[in-house]
């Protein structure tokens, strides 16, 4: 999977194929900042996500969007591709049957194969308005998986392997896609490989403009939250110094750039890291961790945007406002369960950041303030005996006792 950056901030995913142990092979358009404009800047330095779920940063060689094509090169200090694909010697001719492989956006970090019958192999494209058609043939998809956008720049081989074209676009019906044909493309990174270029840019590489990344530990995803909070204790006190750990749910996933996470209902991560090496010395000191305390985990190295832990911190330094006065009376958590306890915010929304999650039979105390209607709830504010009655939040009121 290879991950660009616009200069607007925005993320794009495509796909792509390892021709020899350091260079990968995708589409124009996936590096593209505009990929309807042929003059358009690119990311030169984009992130490629391995079939083996490892993280690496290349930089553009060159590209051209006719045909539609571009060659990364890994950064000498990223390890070999394991595995690499060779082009095929013949062309495709219709009714061959062939497989797209790839990363659709429509499924997260999940590598997709696609088999497909070749319907005419004489016909032409071009990707970008005012790019030049270049060869290519149709497919029609035949069986197994989903496809969509973030399949291009995929390669499509027969069945021995062999490739024979690279997936540049599809029609909305996600049933029709077409490929430039191998020797345009093969011809291409031929000549790009040969003299190299320096690559039409927007803004640097690591702009700021640039959507911020950085690397994560995953440390774990769990059905309920009892697990995740068994988990959380160990890795808080085993965690590095300035290691944050902060976690998401399948409720919140879309404002964490899904793609880039797993669709699991807890996803605990650790973080950031400034190096690949820092994640992976971290990913150790936590196993150790778990391992002395019994539970069977293994984690991972990932990548998340930067600014989730940046958001994330600036809740935890923002303190609530203190408790001043409070009614005469309590009230108890009822009617939750330990996988979807009671969320105490700070706002009266269901968009409220979670101040923290309460349980069945917490005792709450009832401030002066009169309750607010907001999405489908009424809302009280409260504070939780637990804190000693310092700290207000919100809680649905439906989920209380008096």
């Amino acid at each position: 999977m290879i991950l660009t950056r616009d200069c607007h901030g925005g993320l794009a995913t495509g796909s792509g194929f390892a021709i020899d142990k350091r260079k990968i092979v995708t589409n124009w358009h996936v590096v593209a900042d505009d990929n309807s404009d042929p003059d358009s800047t690119i990311d030169p330095r984009p992130w490629i996500l391995t079939y083996d779920r490892g993280w690496r940063r290349g930089s553009v060689l060159g590209s051209t969007p006719s045909p539609d094509t571009a060659v990364i090169q890994l950064d000498p200090d990223e390890p070999d591709m394991n595995q690499t694909l060779e082009w095929a010697d013949d062309e495709v001719k219709d009714g061959d049957f062939v497989a797209s492989m790839g990363y659709p956006g429509l499924e997260r970090l999940e590598f997709q194969l696609t088999v497909a019958k070749v319907t005419d192999s004489h016909t032409t494209n071009a990707s970008a308005e005012g790019a030049e058609p270049v060869p290519s043939f149709k497919m029609d998809k035949v069986l197994s998986a989903r496809t969509g956008p973030g399949n291009s720049g995929g390669p499509i081989v027969k069945a021995d392997g062999r490739v024979v074209g690279v997936l540049t676009w599809g029609r909305f019906d996600l049933r029709t896609w077409f490929g430039s044909d191998g020797p345009e493309v093969r011809s291409a990174v031929n000549a790009i490989d040969k003299s190299p270029e320096r690559a039409s840019v927007a803004c640097d590489a690591d702009s700021k403009q640039r959507f911020p990344l950085t690397y994560v530990v995953k440390l774990g995803t769990f059905p309920n939250v009892d697990e995740y909070m068994e988990r959380l204790e160990v890795v808080e006190d085993a965690g590095p110094d300035g290691a944050q750990v902060i976690w998401a749910n399948t409720a919140n996933s879309d404002e964490w750039d899904g793609f880039l996470l797993s669709n699991y209902p807890y996803v605990m991560l650790a973080g950031p890291f400034d190096s690949r090496e820092k994640a992976y010395e971290a990913r150790d000191l936590y196993q150790h961790a778990v391992d002395n305390a019994g539970q069977k985990d293994k984690f991972s190295v990932g990548v998340v945007p930067r600014l989730q832990f940046a958001e994330s911190q600036a809740e935890t330094n923002d303190a609530p406002k203190q408790c001043a006065e409070f009614r005469k009376g309590t009230v108890q958590v009822a009617g939750v369960t330990p996988s979807d306890p009671l969320k105490f915010r700070d706002q009266p929304t269901t968009k409220g950041s979670v101040l923290d999650n309460l349980y069945n039979e917490e005792v709450l105390q009832l401030t002066t303030d009169d309750p607010v209607e907001a999405d489908g709830f009424t809302w009280i504010r409260v504070a939780p005996a637990k804190d000693n009655g310092t700290i207000c939040g919100w809680v649905a009121k439906k989920y209380t006792t008096a």
